[in-house]
């Protein structure tokens, strides 16, 4: 495919212009009617447009939820800018009706001073009704619609514009494509094999039969949907992460996705999220300056460097500790964050007032391998989530309930990272478990993210999302496009996909930018997206999300006669 900026550009504009439509179509519960929405109602004076506003929120709900391929049971996040962009200063009124009305439920965790947003979800008395479009008549609200989308689309088009190269890809035709067959018949072994795999878990016929719906259900409504979202992408406001067809579709079925009929090979990073975090600890990443040709946060973001700017020179006191021994290090690190706090300097929530006092968990690091232990060369080799599970449990008291945490692998990677993308002023976690036993065995590396965290918890993973971003999507992409455009690439965040006979410069590129930029090298795995591969992994599949899911496996208790009894 030939490559000119100008071309493409246009491509990419016109392809987001197609996004733009005539009428305003809204989820609906049909069961829901307009007597029950609006009994009651005698304050206002456009009964039509409030009727509207409530069904433009119950849409605004369920819109989250398929989204995210979430239920309708469960909570989703409605930012207040959002309603209020739509609907006006009357959303709070549009809101607490519907609460009142029991149509909604909130879990009241709005908070305008650490940023949360409303978190809803449709009362669970409907939650076997199956949402269906309706389209919107009420003038008023439809302009309302039109403008909010349209002023989206125009900023989508400025995101845009630095990935117009990995975005063309997406958009060339023809291009991926999803064996349908193929992957229907795989599905269908799938819903066999859960069977098999989870009759080692103590569960129930009824768990197993919610598995399998679980599952099975999301990947055959993908299927059907494959046509009308293969050319979609969307680009992340916050993060700036680029979403597609590959990042949407279930792990497990990327299997059966080919470029013009050719096998699709992935570069990912290990444990990327921690990998990247190693920038954070970089003095060059908190310099405000634009000259320099090293990595900072202040020429990814600006407006990110603004939002955590007071903690930075902490961060820079922190860095400057020498961490090889780590209990010297926690109580230096503490006297730090001690003096930040009697200064006003860093917050000090009313629900959490101990934030930053961190109770030891051991006495003593019991282990060489653990006191001696770095955390860059940990996320480097791709070694971290082996070190989390075995050494973790160790710092934990003999009986914790806790150890289930890091019962497995999966687990343990899925502990960790909820730890970082986790809201700290949330009481009764599992995470601030995970993080007191982080600050035990790296101290300088949880002492910045909880600082990163103080103004608001999402701008921790937001800047290493960001951080991720530009060293894939824009420094791999730019360098792989200057030096042969006619390589097809595609992207699912930390990861590089492409044909067979590309995927040596692919690497060679990953290597050479990471290693100019950063100085040290990822740990890349590499994943033949094939049929083979496909049913090699299904039983680490299922197994992995038993796990995920905290199935318990059974004990097998031997026969008091089988010693006796040969092979």
């Amino acid at each position: 495919m030939k490559f000119t900026f100008k071309t493409t550009l246009k491509h990419v504009n016109d392809a987001i212009d197609e996004l733009k439509k005539d009428d305003v179509r809204l989820y609906r519960i049909i069961k829901i009617k307009k007597n029950t929405i609006c009994a009651g109602v005698t304050n206002q004076k456009d009964i039509d447009y409030f009727y509207h506003s409530c069904r433009w929120v119950m849409h605004a709900i369920i819109d989250q939820q398929k989204k995210n391929e979430l239920k309708l049971s469960n909570y989703v996040s409605i930012h207040s800018s959002y309603l209020k962009k739509i609907i006006g200063n009357s959303y709070k009124q549009v809101i607490e009706h519907l609460i009142t009305k029991k149509i909604i439920i909130g879990n009241n965790r709005f908070s305008s001073e650490s940023h949360q947003s409303f978190k809803f979800k449709i009362n669970p008395k409907y939650k076997k009704s199956v949402p269906e479009f309706y389209t919107l008549q009420e003038k008023k609200l439809i302009k309302k619609i039109k403008a909010y989308r349209n002023q989206e689309l125009e900023k989508m088009k400025e995101r845009a514009r630095p990935l117009v190269y990995l975005i063309s890809w997406l958009l060339d035709k023809p291009g991926l494509d999803l064996n349908i067959s193929e992957a229907s018949d795989y599905i269908n072994s799938v819903n066999r094999k859960i069977t098999s795999v989870l009759a080692v878990y103590n569960v129930s016929q009824k768990q197993i039969d919610a598995f399998q719906e679980d599952k099975i259900t999301s990947y055959r409504k993908f299927l059907e949907r494959w046509e009308e979202r293969k050319h979609n992408f969307h680009i992340d406001e916050s993060g700036e992460r680029l979403y597609n067809c590959l990042t949407d579709i279930p792990s497990i079925l990327r299997n059966f996705v080919t470029y013009q009929g050719k096998t699709l090979i992935g570069l990912d990073i290990k444990n990327s999220q921690p990998f990247h975090f190693n920038v954070l600890l970089r003095r060059s990443f908190w310099r405000k300056d634009t000259s320099s040709n090293e990595l900072s946060l202040f020429k990814i973001s600006k407006s990110l460097y603004k939002e955590v700017e007071t903690v930075i020179p902490i961060i820079r006191e922190i860095l400057q500790v020498n961490d090889h021994n780590k209990n010297v290090a926690k109580v230096e690190i503490q006297n730090i964050l001690s003096k930040y706090q009697r200064k006003d300097i860093i917050k000090t929530n009313n629900r959490a007032p101990n934030i930053y006092m961190f109770p030891k968990i051991a006495k003593t690091l019991v282990n060489k391998e653990i006191q001696t232990s770095n955390f860059s060369d940990l996320t480097s080799n791709g070694k971290l989530y082996n070190f989390i599970l075995t050494y973790f449990p160790q710092k934990l008291p003999k009986n914790s309930q806790f150890k289930d945490l890091f019962a497995s692998r999966s687990l343990a990677k899925q502990s960790f990272l909820h730890m970082m993308y986790h809201d700290p002023r949330v009481n009764r976690s599992n995470a601030k478990v995970v993080f007191k036993v982080f600050f035990d065995l790296f101290p300088k590396e949880a002492a910045i993210m909880m600082l990163l965290k103080d103004k608001y918890y999402k701008n921790f993973p937001v800047i290493l999302q960001r951080i991720e971003a530009y060293l894939i999507l824009q420094k791999v992409a730019s360098e792989l496009r200057n030096t042969n455009n006619n390589i097809p690439i595609f992207t699912i965040h930390d990861s590089i996909l492409t044909t067979e006979e590309h995927i040596e410069t692919i690497r060679e590129t990953m290597i050479d930018v990471y290693k100019k930029t950063l100085g040290v090298i990822p740990e890349l795995k590499e994943t033949v997206y094939n049929e083979n591969n496909a049913f090699s992994e299904i039983d680490e599949y299922i197994t992995r999300k038993a796990d995920d899911k905290k199935f318990k496996k059974k004990i097998i208790v031997p026969h008091p006669l089988q010693k006796f009894v040969k092979n």
